[in-house]
């Protein structure tokens, strides 16, 4: 299913706290906003033009869920029932359900978005678990549905007070449609997480500053995990200190360009790996951010690797401005390879900045660093060109 023919999509703010709060789950904390937030987020990552938001009433923090939804360039439709939903679909649309109050990490919703047509994620029933609808002996559904229009006629005839979920996911089981089942660790980790409760929230929020959960590169989780385990409860709903923490990155990044730039190898090298990690633990906590072309990307940036090792080659003692050029395709590389499709483990750790930084430091040290670093850079580029190129 490629991301693109997916206009519409389709969230709701009607489930009510398991308790006595009587608080939209959808407006819990989740990382620095909302759970209705981050499926915002994950609606403008697919691709989604135009977003249906579900309710009952209208709470007051909507509208700040409405600029957020416009500033991600997604129309943002306010709909109450059945014939709202129909109103905003052509007949060539097709739509995708985000389920109320459920969680799902970025790994699990890309998988769902790989699937080829109508799908819908289904789960191992489980009695233990709670805040899933069951479908049948043996399934739960997980909250994601893609639907084509198509599969909605002879619907139009739909009480109000009905679910708009239940209703779209009875359709779509009378029709074809590929089932994607998780597996159960997927549930045990919380990649795929019903919120209830403010303790479901916290758990989840918790669990984006796990390097284990998200997806990176294997060596520097290492790292990364030392540092949220002792900055998790400090960042977690605070915004302000989250915003400080990318801004600090950021510098630093940029302090890569000016050291390489001048020569001064290690201290580059250094500024570069701590903006990375700082970036990364500011990542946790933000939107899902846009899914990107992969191939163009790719060779995109394998032309720029191949224009930096061609200066190398032509231009004799490197100058400064082709060392800050080098680095400034690095930053780029490592930058969008989070964006990019699953690689294996072995691809993901030849990809690491700490390995990169390791390297980069011993050949600052031992011998001619930006040639070296050019070639790596190079070689790189070309295996994540022709792996997308093969995937795609």
């Amino acid at each position: 299913m490629e991301t693109g023919k997916i206009r519409v999509a389709l969230i709701s703010l009607c489930r009510t706290a398991a308790d006595s709060s009587g608080d939209y789950c959808g407006l819990f904390p989740i990382g620095n906003d909302t759970l209705l937030a981050y499926q915002i987020g994950l609606a403008a990552r697919a691709g989604a033009q135009k977003l249906l938001c579900h309710v009952d009433t209208v709470p007051g923090d909507l509208m700040r869920h409405e600029r957020l939804a416009r500033d991600l360039g997604l129309e943002w439709v306010t709909i109450r029932q059945f014939g709202d939903l129909l109103a905003h679909l052509m007949d060539d649309d097709s739509l995708l359900v985000i389920g109320d109050s459920m969680y799902h990490s970025l790994s699990v919703f890309d998988d769902f978005l790989g699937n080829n047509g109508a799908a819908v994620l289904l789960a191992p029933a489980d009695d233990a678990i709670t805040g899933m609808e069951r479908l049948d002996l043996n399934h739960l559904w997980a909250g994601l549905l893609h639907i084509r229009r198509d599969q909605l006629d002879g619907l139009s005839e739909v009480p109000a007070d009905w679910s708009l979920e239940s209703v779209l996911l009875r359709a779509a089981m009378k029709t074809e449609i590929r089932n994607a089942v998780i597996p159960a660790r997927t549930l045990d980790r919380r990649a795929v997480t019903p919120i209830e409760m403010m303790d479901d929230s916290q758990a989840v929020s918790l669990d984006l500053l796990n390097p284990e959960t998200m997806q990176d590169h294997p060596l520097s989780n290492y790292l990364l995990r030392a540092l949220a385990s002792v900055s998790a409860l400090s960042l977690w709903r605070r915004q302000q200190r989250t915003m400080w923490l990318a801004a600090g990155g950021i510098i630093l990044l940029l302090a890569l360009l000016v050291f390489m730039a001048w020569s001064w190898s290690i201290a580059g090298i250094v500024c570069g790996y701590t903006g990375y990690l700082c970036s990364n633990l500011a990542r946790a906590v933000d939107q899902p951010a846009r899914r990107i072309n992969p191939i163009v990307t790719s060779g995109f940036i394998t032309a720029l690797a191949g224009c930096g090792a061609i200066m190398l080659l032509l231009v004799p003692g490197t100058p400064p401005p082709i060392a800050g050029y080098i680095a400034l395709i690095w930053l780029i590389m490592q930058g969008l390879l989070i964006r990019m499709p699953d690689m294996p483990i072995w691809r993901q750790s030849a990809f690491d900045p700490l390995l990169l930084s390791a390297l980069a430091l011993l050949t600052a040290i031992s011998g001619p660093l930006y040639p070296a670093i050019a070639l790596l850079t190079l070689v790189q580029a070309a295996c994540l060109l022709l792996h997308n190129v093969r995937k795609g």
